[in-house]
């Protein structure tokens, strides 16, 4: 798995002010899915406030 560096903050249900970390992110080998912090991101079907969604919450 690549990694990267990344900024990754917390958009929903905050105007541009939510919770923010950087730390490694791991991403699969299509850049579908992407693991940050011991979860597991997925690419956004819909154009939301992010490019990811949580794949539990949704967030």
């Amino acid at each position: 798995m690549q990694s990267r560096l990344m900024y990754v903050e917390l958009k929903t249900d905050y105007n541009d002010n939510g919770p923010a970390w950087i730390g490694k992110a791991f991403f699969s080998r299509s850049a579908g899915t992407i693991y940050f912090n011991g979860l597991a991101f997925l690419k956004g079907e819909r154009q939301s406030s992010g490019n990811y969604l949580e794949r539990m919450s949704g967030d």
